[in-house]
């Protein structure tokens, strides 16, 4: 996945959503997405802020952009059948973010989904073209 390319408008955040596949706690989402977003985004630094829900996440996303000097993210989420709470969860920031989860579950939107296939980044890369 990290042969995904930003366009001209989003850049994709990729994270291994596997920590989160049987969470129900949505402080826990709020925390576990956060710390991968930034581990992501900032890999090198050590201060990670602290989050216990949705608003609080959605509160970061405009130094996330300013940072990857974009006007749209798209959060990629792979490695994780996710549940009703992680799917819920999402939406609540759909209005911020573009999500897509790497599943064969069908997602309605504002979130998509896509199932994992050999040529899964041109398809990734395809949809990031469209947002």
């Amino acid at each position: 996945m990290k042969e995904l390319q930003p366009t001209q408008k989003t850049s994709p955040i990729v994270i291994n959503s596997q920590p989160l596949e049987d969470e129900t706690d949505n402080t826990a989402i709020a925390q576990e997405l956060c710390n991968q977003i930034y581990q992501t985004v900032f890999p090198n630094d050590e201060n990670i802020p602290e989050v216990n829900n949705h608003a609080q996440l959605k509160r970061l996303i405009p130094k996330l952009k300013k940072h990857l000097n974009t006007q749209h993210i798209a959060l990629i989420l792979y490695q994780c059948e996710p549940n009703t709470d992680l799917i819920s969860f999402c939406r609540k920031l759909a209005n911020d973010l573009h999500i897509a989860f790497i599943t064969t579950q069908n997602i309605e939107a504002p979130l998509a989904s896509f199932p994992d296939q050999p040529n899964l980044i041109s398809i990734l890369q395809n949809w990031l073209s469209e947002r």
